[in-house]
């Protein structure tokens, strides 16, 4: 790779998102350990750049020969962990470099007389700017502490939204802050929730099919922006430009052209995903490729079905080979009969008239690529671990940093007006839902499958996520919690969103039952349809 020219300060810091650093340890000697100001642990700070403040934050810690190490992360720019070199800490004085980057990046400032900050000068290729940096317990601590009282808001989540159970994680930068059950998986019998109980994870498992392919484009067996032609010869939808210029980002971005169409799926499970994907070229869209973004799952199924094509196996081997085997995700399955067997899954509620009642598994099969995964919130750390860390689980690079980001930009507007001003307008990545949380950008995607509602969010610059898994038809419990969750751990003004929501729901349902008794009035009483149903009995098709 070519290395670029560097002009200024702000260049040097795009510099580090695109160099593959190496790894070096500080140099100060043993002998000298006891004249070495203090200045282990996590600092936060700015480079002031004319017309710009560049943020960053830098962790030190001392070895055990009186040697240093240390690693700088800018969020503006996505870089995470780089290692510092040359670190040297003589009573005030302190100093270090950015290694591997040219013009020799070097920080060399002076411990305040309280140990709490350090102030000084950034320096590279000839150019000086002044940069300040503070203590900070760090954002896992903090993290920590702001969650002492979490507990209180979900239960009173539970009670305030009649949800049966939930379990959630929370993730900051490289470890699981939280990761507990709250309620019941098994409402009739008191069984508590866990945050090993399975539930199921319905359009959250859409990232997974992406991800499954991003392995394959890692591996060269797999171009985005390729006709899906050039993997599937016979490939063909209603439009026959659509047929040829259709590619694999188009299927995972929903901007085919065609509407939902899920009634041509629906409860059907013996069909099989080839002939799905077959049948779509007899189902007419409602725009042009590319012109607008429409949710679609049969394009999932197809994107799952080219999973099958490029692997030899099934989307559900292909999917655990490529990603549940190298992230752990031993008990993580495919289907609601599979969960069942597990020694410890949850049961899917629905509520009626003010009452929890439990609901039939839901079972999708074939259409498996667009929602059929089931996991727990322990087992989905480690996939939101891997996102937010560019790619990395521990010290294993599971996929290519570049290829996960390419996962999280928007490539699609979706049009929709969000409901709160905490929340932008989103777009879609590939598998996610793209926006802003309070200024804080975000990818998440929920999912929703009969008695159960999930959400999976990250803040990737924060490297904060979340893991929120419900046991109640439609609830939006889980992104409650993950808004309340979010406001703690970043500090920002707190808002009631489960209070809010709890009061929403009681005006709703008062509406609603004044709107029965309004509809009860119309009826005419003693009368009887114009004919029986067998009348309507016979075979249809559409012309």
């Amino acid at each position: 790779m070519r290395k670029p020219v560097l002009s200024g300060a702000l260049a040097l810091l795009l510099v580090l998102v695109f160099l593959s650093l190496p790894i070096s340890a500080g140099t100060a000697a043993s002998e000298a350990a006891a004249e070495e100001a203090s200045i282990a642990g996590h600092w936060i700070g700015e480079v002031e750049i004319p017309g710009t403040k560049l943020g960053f934050e830098i962790d030190l810690a001392q070895k055990p020969d009186g040697s240093w190490s240390g690693d700088i992360s800018i969020p503006a720019q996505d870089a995470k962990d780089l290692p510092l070199g040359n670190i040297t800490a003589k009573g005030k004085d302190v100093s270090f470099e950015i290694t591997g980057v040219p013009g020799t990046p070097t920080f060399k400032g002076a411990l305040s007389d309280d140990g709490q900050k350090i102030s000084g000068q950034f320096s590279q290729g000839g150019q000086d700017f002044p940069f300040a940096m503070s203590r900070s317990a760090g954002l896992k601590a903090q993290a920590k502490q702001a969650l002492a009282d979490f507990d209180a808001i979900v239960n009173k989540g539970l009670q305030g939204l009649n949800v049966p159970g939930i379990a959630v994680a929370i993730i900051v930068e490289d470890e699981v802050v939280l990761a507990k059950g709250y309620g019941f998986k098994d409402l009739e019998k008191k069984v508590p929730m866990t945050p090993d109980t399975l539930l199921a994870i319905g359009s959250s498992s859409k990232a997974f099919t992406v991800f499954a392919l991003g392995t394959l484009v890692d591996e060269g067996k797999l171009d985005w922006d390729k006709p899906l032609r050039n993997y599937i010869p016979w490939f063909r939808l209603y439009d026959s430009f659509a047929s040829e210029r259709l590619s694999p980002r188009d299927t995972v971005t929903h901007r085919s052209g065609l509407p939902r169409h899920d009634l041509s799926w629906y409860n059907n499970t013996a069909i099989s995903r080839e002939e799905l994907v077959r049948r779509l070229a007899y189902l007419k869209p409602t725009a042009d490729l590319r012109a607008i973004w429409q949710y679609n799952n049969l394009m999932y199924l197809t994107a799952g079905y080219l999973v099958e094509v490029l692997t030899g196996k099934t989307w559900e081997d292909g999917v655990r080979a490529q990603v549940l085997s190298p992230l752990g995700m031993k008990r993580t399955n495919f289907s609601v009969a599979d969960s069942q067997k597990d020694s410890d899954f949850s049961l899917p509620y629905q509520e009626r008239e003010g009452k929890l009642e439990k609901m039939p598994f839901r079972s999708l099969t074939n259409m498996g690529p667009a929602g059929s995964i089931n996991s727990s919130v322990n087992e989905m750390s480690n996939w939101v671990l891997v996102h937010i860390n560019g790619g990395k689980l521990k010290d294993k690079q599971i996929i290519n940093p570049r290829t996960v980001q390419d996962m999280h930009l928007a490539h699609m507007p979706t049009g929709e007006t969000p409901e709160i001003p905490e929340v932008t307008p989103a777009d879609y990545g590939m598998g996610w839902f793209v926006d802003s949380y309070r200024g804080h950008g975000r990818v998440h995607h929920g999912g929703n499958i009969d008695g159960f509602s999930a959400m999976v969010s990250m803040l990737p610059q924060d490297r904060v996520g979340f893991v929120v898994l419900s046991n109640k038809n439609g609830t939006g419990l889980p992104e409650l919690l993950i808004r309340h969750a979010s406001d703690l751990i970043l500090g920002l003004e707190a808002k009631d969103w489960v209070g809010e929501a709890a009061k929403s729901k009681v005006k709703g349902e008062a509406a609603s039952k004044e709107a029965e008794k309004k509809k009860a009035a119309r009826r005419v009483p003693n009368t009887k349809p114009s004919h029986g149903l067998d009348a309507y009995a016979g075979d249809y098709f559409h012309p």
